[in-house]
């Protein structure tokens, strides 16, 4: 019987980089995956990174070392994650006032900034106009969710645990 420091539950993104990282430490793990292919969250997932979030200084600290770790995966799997910042559109409502939903934001790490009607249909043409009073967009990080989740399952695989 083998023993293990640690039992991961579920191989999809988080439980395989969880895995991954603790392994990483020279920790023992056992992860164990009910299905073959993900059939959960990772298979819907849209790999989105909001490191521009964070409000309270231990967020923060958890978003700028989230896209620091993601800034540097590709290279230590040796596989393409499709890292990438994309343009993240955030329409208000026309029955909100812009400049109050902007305000909400301005605790944040990375504010949004605010856009006009016509500055947002200019980034998003198919925008219905009638229902939306402007956006707000911020940098946004994204992955490939399968693609990491493959790879860090090829990485764990041929780890001697």
């Amino acid at each position: 019987m083998k023993t293990y420091d640690w039992i991961v539950v579920g191989a999809g993104i988080t439980g395989a980089a969880l895995a991954y990282e603790l392994v990483k430490k020279d920790c023992k793990v056992l992860l164990l995956e009910q299905y073959a292919t993900p059939r959960n969250a990772t298979r819907y997932s849209y790999g989105g990174l909001a490191f521009w979030c964070g409000v309270t200084p231990l967020t923060r600290q958890l978003c700028d070392e989230g896209i620091a770790r993601h800034r540097i995966l590709s290279e230590e799997l040796d596989a393409d994650t499709e890292f990438r910042k994309l343009d993240l559109l955030l329409t208000i409502s026309a029955d909100t006032d812009p400049a109050s939903v902007a305000a909400s934001y301005t605790r944040f790490a990375i504010p949004p900034k605010l856009l006009s009607l016509k500055e947002a249909c200019e980034l998003e043409p198919l925008l219905n106009q009638e229902v939306i009073a402007g956006a707000l967009t911020v940098k946004h990080g994204h992955i490939h969710p399968g693609k990491t989740t493959t790879r860090l399952h090829q990485r764990l695989f041929a780890c001697r645990w």
